[in-house]
């Protein structure tokens, strides 16, 4: 009877191990089909991509009033026949083409330059990127504002969180230097742009300056975050099956996509930027970022604001560090 028991036990035990497998495989593979596949309109297992910041209602209305003044700069900066702005192309060495918007004009800035680099399922066409990009331009830059790979009209069939998107940045700083041997670089990321200017501060080239608003240390820590969120899961063992599925499909590894392994390598000044009241990038991920930059660096961090939310929310102060950051290391 004891041999019995014990060999049903086992039986119990690898069925149980087996459906949990399947189970995990099958989250995996949806996760990474919902994560990374380019997709309009993105949803996680029915939710929407970011969980819900914890903003009170007074700086909400800061926000969207905030947001209100950014559409009157827009029509203003954008309609501005000063600013020349045409449609670029470049292609990557694996045969993806990426587009920019380049805007350029006559300033005592004409030979500093940003890119500026979107977040996750946006492109250079969103509000968030449009409202960064006229700050620039009225205070006389010149600015390559991107559309990622999976995103925008750039080509690729999945987003790679700045896996090789880090790499797509150096396109952009040949691209700028080629046309201006005089320029003065600076690179500003928000969130998954964040991300991407950080992990390719590692060995990217020409830059004096980054930006870093809201960016996650590593995708497999924002993945780790998200599968919790979403499925309510663990990493082990669906976010390892996950991995996988991304290294196959999407030939992106979330673990080497660090922004956290770049920071050690990397001596351009960095600006960190973030709001306490993120869900989406978890706040304690500033910290992470913050200290594993062994150069020049600085902080900022606005009190009440949610996922890329501190220039809506404190815009006077945000703009004030940025440029005095910029300025400061341009020379």
């Amino acid at each position: 009877m004891k041999k019995i028991k014990k060999h049903s036990n086992k039986k119990y035990f690898l069925a149980l191990s087996m459906s949990i497998f399947l189970l995990s495989s099958a989250i995996g593979n949806k996760f990474v089909d919902e994560t990374l596949s380019r997709k309009k309109n993105k949803k996680i297992n029915g939710k929407s991509v970011a969980p819900k910041d914890n903003v009170d209602e007074k700086n909400l209305k800061i926000i969207n009033e905030t947001n209100r003044k950014y559409k009157e700069i827009k029509e203003v900066v954008f309609n501005d026949e000063n600013i020349k702005k045409e449609e670029v192309s470049v292609k990557t060495k694996d045969n993806i083409n990426l587009f920019s918007t380049v805007y350029t004009q006559n300033t005592k800035r004409k030979h500093d330059w940003v890119i500026f680099v979107h977040g996750y399922a946006s492109s250079r066409n969103s509000n968030t990127s449009k409202n960064i990009v006229s700050i620039y331009l009225k205070n006389g830059f010149q600015v390559v504002s991107v559309d990622n790979r999976g995103h925008g009209k750039s080509g690729g069939n999945y987003i790679t969180m700045g896996y090789k998107d880090k790499d797509d940045i150096k396109l952009w700083v040949k691209y700028i230097k080629e046309r201006d041997k005089n320029s003065k670089i600076a690179l500003h990321g928000i969130s998954m742009g964040a991300s991407t200017v950080m992990m390719a501060s590692g060995d990217i080239k020409d830059v004096y300056a980054i930006v870093e608003d809201c960016g996650y240390t590593s995708v497999w820590d924002e993945m780790k975050s998200e599968l919790k969120y979403h499925y309510n899961l663990p990493a082990f063992p669906a976010l390892f099956i996950a991995n996988i599925t991304a290294k196959i499909r999407a030939k992106t590894d979330f673990k080497k996509a660090s922004s956290i392994n770049s920071l050690n390598k990397t001596n351009i000044p960095m600006l960190f930027i973030h709001g306490d009241k993120d869900n989406f990038v978890p706040f304690e991920m500033l910290e992470k970022n913050y200290n594993a930059h062994n150069g020049k660096k600085e902080k900022l961090i606005i009190k009440g604001a949610g996922h890329a939310q501190s220039y809506l929310l404190e815009p006077e102060k945000y703009w004030k560090k940025v440029f005095d950051f910029l300025d400061k290391y341009k020379n």
